[in-house]
């Protein structure tokens, strides 16, 4: 994501500049969770696997606090300034992205008949 960033900087245009200045004010860890289950995608089996790997991400999302704080800052206090935990890209380790998209605990896996 990191990179990303870099390589929005540096190239000249409005577009450029408005899609990193949109980056700098989401989630970091969010936007590093995307990023990777984006990636991760590519080798998913099936739609149900897509399916699955996005219900984790969202269960711990809400489990943590972070969407709950965007929805704070946009529409309840609407003071525009979420507090992100961590704060920064490089506070988003690779160990959490991997605990975010690792199986939920039993039973609670998003499950199809």
């Amino acid at each position: 994501m990191e990179d990303i960033l870099t390589a929005l900087q540096h190239l000249s245009g409005e577009w450029a500049e408005k899609t990193a200045a949109t980056l700098k004010q989401k989630s970091p860890k969010a936007l590093k969770l995307t990023l990777a289950a984006i990636r991760g995608a590519r080798s998913l089996r099936s739609l149900d696997h897509a399916l699955i790997a996005e219900f984790r991400l969202t269960v711990r999302l809400f489990e943590d606090g972070e969407f709950t704080e965007g929805v704070r800052a946009l529409i309840i206090d609407k003071d525009r300034a979420p507090k992100w935990s961590p704060p920064k890209l490089a506070d988003v380790s690779d160990e959490l992205v991997k605990a975010y998209l690792s199986p939920l605990p039993g039973g609670e896996e998003l499950a199809f008949a």
